[in-house]
């Protein structure tokens, strides 16, 4: 058995290229023979349509690119997999372009499948080249839907050619990846899901619905949130771009960004615990100017971003400090010890502040 992986996204860094990864590790696990090209950097020209693969020049481009080995390389076998980002609703630029310079492998002439009596071109080689192809797109939005036109068109694709298709690995949301401390289970799974597609269709050739869906595993808790982090995520991104930054340090702005570690921490209230509790816990960060309450009654919270005057318990300290303690990598209770808090009102209500918000569990 052997796999052919075309991977389709520009930036080398971002989350394309670490769902990609689990996807390989995966297939790594098989010991199957595996070859991965980057068709970025692969150096192919568009399709001319000029049709002398098919007239003059049987089963050959006029143009001799990078094009050529990859040909060999899809004839050679078993197994096809594409991973591109959504752009545009549809595959990137770069895998549309190896996706139509695979002309040469078509001959003139119309067939119909005997399953379904659809029509489609003759394949020049029947006995060679990929029986499944499987793809893996990621995009930024949260819907699943935005990625139907790119994962109909791969299946047409695969269909035109003669191949099952196996299923598309859809993860969009996909810069939420990032939060492995405030969704730790979630991620876990969907980072399972890939690798465990990725083995299964190195084995098996095909992918379990199941394992679709869970690499599908919404990540905002709502849509409201989902918009949210979304523009604060962009937010970071126009003014890193715009300095000549990296998409590293975009993500870990987004990842340290207060307003969305502040929706996430309440989210994460033990109803259990707080059944009886009715407070209203005020945050203050002097450094950034900005504030936070949390208004708890009967196992729920509400979060605003506003200082009231009337509060049970009132903290103050530098963004950052709570950030850490957010992220759990600074101790809240030595931290006031250093007199980096700073408590009005019910100092109780902070020392059991780690029992109401507890270590996220999702």
């Amino acid at each position: 058995m052997k796999m052919l992986l075309i991977t389709a996204f520009p930036r080398n860094n971002g989350f394309t290229r670490y769902c990609n990864d689990l996807f390989i590790r995966g297939v790594k696990q098989t010991g199957i023979t595996f070859t991965m090209i980057d068709i970025v950097l692969a150096n192919i020209n568009p399709c001319r349509g000029c049709f002398h693969c098919w007239c003059s020049t049987p089963g050959r481009c006029i143009q001799h690119d990078g094009m050529e080995r990859i040909l060999d390389a899809f004839l050679d076998c078993d197994l096809l997999a594409c991973a591109t980002p959504l752009y545009a609703y549809g595959v990137s630029s770069y895998l549309k372009i190896f996706l139509e310079r695979t002309m040469p492998l078509l001959t003139p002439g119309v067939t119909s499948t005997a399953t379904s009596g659809v029509d489609r071109n003759k394949i020049r080689f029947p006995d060679r080249g990929p029986r499944s192809m499987a793809a893996l797109i990621t995009g930024g939005l949260g819907a699943r839907s935005h990625a139907d036109g790119a994962v109909t068109s791969l299946r047409c694709y695969a269909k035109g050619m003669n191949m099952t298709f196996a299923g598309a690995l859809v993860r969009n949301e996909s810069y939420l990846l990032q939060f492995t401390d405030t969704k730790p289970k979630t991620i876990k799974t969907i980072e399972t899901a890939f690798e465990q597609a990725g083995r299964m269709f190195a084995l098996e050739g095909t992918i379990d619905r199941e394992l679709i869906e869970k690499v599908a595993t919404p990540l905002a808790f709502d849509h409201a949130r989902f918009e949210l982090y979304s523009n604060i995520y962009w937010e970071h991104a126009q003014k890193v771009f715009s300095r000549g930054g990296s998409v590293d340090e975009i993500k870990s702005l987004t990842r340290g960004d207060i307003r969305i570690l502040m929706q996430e921490m309440v989210h994460g209230i033990d109803p259990v615990t707080t059944a009886k509790v009715k407070a209203v816990i005020q945050l203050i960060f002097p450094d950034t100017a900005s504030a936070y309450c949390i208004s708890m009654e009967k196992g729920t919270a509400r979060l605003e971003m506003v200082e009231k005057e009337s509060f049970d318990l009132k903290i103050t300290c530098p963004e950052a400090v709570w950030v850490g303690i957010i992220h759990r990598t600074t101790d809240p209770l030595k931290a006031l010890t250093k007199g980096c808090i700073r408590l009005e009102g019910d100092k109780e209500l902070f020392r059991k502040f780690g029992r109401f918000f507890p270590p996220p569990n999702i």
